[in-house]
């Protein structure tokens, strides 16, 4: 069914109930079949055209099924020549963060993370990687959280991102680390360690 009959189908009263469920089971109740598939398509990422608009995809149906094959399909990629990755860990940190709790990582996956962050110029990768990390469920990122926080060449989102993720683990290393950058060059790093602070004595308050 193309987008022309579907809406042709909803407004017609014989055919929109139909419509109507169709329309549920792509959108509400994704159907497990569906998902299915898209997981095998994420492992075979050369074959699909626009991986950008595929990556909106993923992340609108926000199945926890294609966390898995993210994880693989990125470990598997090779910097700089997989046109595709940027999309992949865009995916990725979104449906991680759309979770709202930590995904258990193996070990390698994080320090492959962890070296895409601090070495690859503080561009898009070690944005996406610094957002993924925080999200990962190992001791491993610990470090790693802890440098990108400190960092003042990297982007100022992936330093927040990675403070975000010592607030949420490991918290005697964010108290440290926020007071360390509170003074920081980037008044948006300082404005989001001010908010830090703030949410942290609010905890100790209450």
């Amino acid at each position: 069914m193309n987008i022309d009959q579907l809406t042709l189908a909803l407004s017609l009263p014989s055919e929109r109930n139909s419509a109507l469920r169709f329309l549920q089971s792509l959108v509400v109740d994704v159907d497990a079949q569906l998902v299915g598939g898209l997981a095998q398509i994420i492992s075979e990422p050369t074959t699909v055209e626009d991986t950008n608009h595929f990556a909106s995809l993923l992340v609108g149906l926000r199945a926890e099924p294609f966390i898995a094959p993210l994880i693989e399909a990125i470990s598997g990629a090779m910097l700089h020549e997989s046109t595709w990755l940027g999309d992949y860990m865009y995916a990725l940190g979104r449906l991680l963060t759309d979770r709202h709790e930590l995904y258990p990582a193996g070990e390698s996956f994080v320090h492959l993370l962890g070296g895409w962050l601090v070495s690859t110029g503080g561009g898009e990768i070690s944005w996406k990687a610094g957002t993924i990390l925080a999200e990962l469920q190992h001791p491993a990122t610990r470090e790693y959280l802890v440098r990108g926080a400190a960092n003042e060449t990297l982007f100022h989102r992936t330093r927040i991102a990675c403070l975000g993720g010592l607030i949420n683990q490991y918290r005697d290393d964010a108290t440290t680390i926020l007071s360390t950058v509170a003074n920081d060059p980037d008044k948006r790093v300082r404005d989001a360690v001010a908010e830090a602070q703030r949410h942290l004595q609010g905890e100790a308050e209450a």
